[in-house]
């Protein structure tokens, strides 16, 4: 079982060799104003940590624009547009996949981005609801105007062929096949140990932080207790540096 001494371990094999473990925190599904979020921003606030908040534009509540407005810790990423499965029967969720036409997908995106034109910190990324996104759909979003995309697992590179920037997130504290429950500290754990050591071992890039991947809407105490856990160690540990989305995707 994977602990939290195991993490000051790696983090100690870090700093002896004197580099930083960079992280980032990436949150999903925001549309409106909710105890949760609060709850999300509360938790970012008193462990004075950068938020990045991936909002679905085709259902956003327009409080929700005043309400990040108001923060300046805070960066906003256009998550999909209307958060909805188009994937064929069988296949794992998706709303950007190779089953629907490139044209129509890019004019969806576009206007989801125009919808969240209100955010004052609002970044050209793309969060692809699910993680996925068909890879001709990728190659053409530098040409309306996205600079950034955002899954989960370690990027194969940092650009793609047409410049578009990766930064992705590698530790998922819900457990998705288990009626949304925390998926557990060891196992969380492992995940933040298992990129920090690949990237320590240059088996993942060594230079794409480690990226912290939540859902407040889905959240109960033990989540949210190990995200306060996890902020503290992290943070109390001299290797140790959280970066906003605008210094992770270089902007």
């Amino acid at each position: 079982m994977v602990n939290w001494s195991d993490l000051t371990r790696e983090l100690d094999m870090w700093a002896k060799e004197g580099r930083a473990a960079t992280f980032w925190w990436r949150d999903d599904d925001a549309v409106e104003v909710t105890p949760a979020l609060e709850k999300l921003f509360q938790i970012a606030d008193e462990a004075e940590t950068p938020l990045s908040l991936a909002v679905i534009p085709g259902i956003l509540r327009p409080e929700l624009v005043s309400y990040v407005n108001a923060r300046t810790t805070t960066d906003v990423l256009q998550h999909g547009y209307m958060h909805v499965n188009h994937a064929p029967p069988g296949c794992k969720d998706s709303e950007f996949g190779e089953e629907r036409n490139t044209e129509g997908c890019l004019e969806e995106l576009a206007l989801g981005f125009g919808l969240l034109e209100g955010f004052h910190n609002l970044l050209p990324v793309l969060v692809p609801p699910w993680n996925r996104i068909d890879g001709n759909l990728v190659e053409n979003l530098p040409g309306i105007g996205f600079l950034g995309i955002s899954t989960f697992t370690p990027r194969r590179a940092k650009n793609d062929h047409s410049g578009l920037m990766y930064v992705n997130t590698h530790v998922d504290i819900v457990d998705w096949t288990r009626q949304r429950r925390f998926l557990g500290k060891s196992g969380v754990l492992q995940q933040v140990l298992n990129h920090l050591t690949a990237r320590r071992s240059k088996s993942a890039d060594p230079a794409e932080p480690t990226g912290l991947l939540t859902h407040h809407l889905v959240h109960g105490e033990s989540s949210w207790g190990f995200i306060r856990k996890f902020l503290k160690v992290t943070k109390a540990h001299r290797a140790v540096r959280w970066l906003g989305p605008k210094e992770a995707f270089g902007f």
